[in-house]
């Protein structure tokens, strides 16, 4: 049954460009601004005030 089943499942290569997903990427850019010099409260802090004004972009690298 399994290799049945394995064989039906599809790859959505492009899932993440549906806007339900657009969050997942708020850890992401977080972690940008940390790693850019940024202090980690203060980062977290812009980052959900953009996501709360709807403002909130985001580059899909990982």
């Amino acid at each position: 049954m399994a290799a049945y089943i394995m064989d039906k499942i599809k790859i959505n290569e492009h899932i993440l460009d549906d806007d339900r997903y657009l969050y997942i990427f708020s850890v992401e850019e977080v972690n940008r601004l940390a790693s850019e010099g940024m202090p980690f409260r203060d980062a977290y802090k812009m980052v959900g005030l953009d996501i709360e004004a709807g403002k909130f972009t985001h580059d899909k690298k990982v």
